[in-house]
């Protein structure tokens, strides 16, 4: 079908996407084969929003003929044995990439500095919202904004960010508001320090390489998982997670977040706005938090039931 015409194409012909999708070579994480089910059906979801913001709107098709794509069937994740750092690994984490010895390791240019730094900055943003890795590299200036709500001292903590519907997973717009505006300003001055600006319309996390500069490229996930990898040897984290059998990546922020913010009794539908996803997804996959942190919910009235069996 690769040279056929979209109206060509018979719409019960792609059904079986699904398989064929799962069938191609994983560029990252390699090391378990295929994708998960949600990960193909965002696809999925993406291709059909395709078809109908452009294809039927311009009218180049029929609603008649829309490709109809089954989507993948899976059981919920409810392995609560997610793969994150635990709280004191994070810590450790963030103390090591604030040391010299990472940001200014002896014999280092200028740029690899500033690129560190700004590593630095986006590890701290993303365990600070939860946001995914694709939403934060796609964040401009422009989408950072002061909370006029917020108190005065809390205006110099928090930012509210803005996830373009463009620049979302889910297709619509959202905010998140986080205590990054420190790391904000961090990150503006190393730009300015070698002689970037931080314009609007300029990504957040820009590519500093000399012949990107001036084309505002942002950084791409891969760079910054090679930095990861990288720096959980160095701080000395990765021995444990081997030994706990861990893959810690990029995204294992949002779910250390989740984790961690689920923990300290967020209300489950705030915490679905602030993560772009729903009050379902997060009850399957982290409903072993709630069990954990309701003991004494949980056993109310069981000193009656121990009464009667002593009987």
């Amino acid at each position: 079908m690769a040279d056929s015409k979209l109206e060509n194409i018979p719409p019960e012909r792609t059904r079986d996407f699904q398989y064929w999708l799962n069938r191609q070579d994983k560029l990252f994480y390699t090391s378990k084969k295929g994708f998960s089910a949600e990960y193909i059906n965002s696809i999925i979801s993406e291709v059909n929003r395709m078809y109908r913001q452009v294809a039927i709107r311009d009218k180049y098709l029929s609603l008649a003929l829309i490709p109809q794509i089954d989507k993948a069937k899976a059981q919920p994740n409810t392995d609560p044995k997610r793969h994150i750092l635990e709280v004191p690994e994070w810590e450790t984490l963030a103390t090591y990439l604030r040391t010299n010895r990472y940001l200014k390791p002896e014999g280092s240019s200028k740029l690899e500095q500033a690129k560190r730094a700004i590593f630095r900055e986006y590890m701290g943003i993303a365990y600070s919202t939860g946001m995914r890795p694709k939403e934060l590299l796609g964040l401009t200036w422009n989408d950072v904004r002061v909370n006029i709500s917020d108190s005065k001292e809390n205006q110099k903590i928090f930012r509210l960010l803005e996830v373009r519907a463009s620049n979302s997973k889910t297709g619509k717009k959202r905010v998140v508001n986080a205590p990054v505006a420190r790391r904000l300003q961090r990150l503006s001055k190393v730009y300015k320090d070698i002689g970037m600006t931080t314009d609007p319309r300029d990504y957040i996390f820009r590519n500093p390489t000399w012949e990107r500069q001036e084309k505002d490229i942002p950084y791409g996930q891969p760079a910054f998982s090679k930095r990861l990898e990288k720096a959980l040897v160095e701080a000395g984290i990765q021995e444990e997670l081997d030994k706990t059998g861990r893959k810690i990546t990029l995204y294992s922020s949002r779910h250390f977040y989740t984790t961690l913010r689920l923990q300290n009794g967020l209300n489950i539908y705030l915490l679905a706005r602030q993560l772009g996803t729903s009050t379902t997804y997060i009850d399957q996959t982290y409903s072993h938090i709630q069990i954990e942190q309701n003991t004494d919910k949980i056993s109310q009235g069981m000193f009656l039931i121990k009464k009667l069996e002593q009987i």
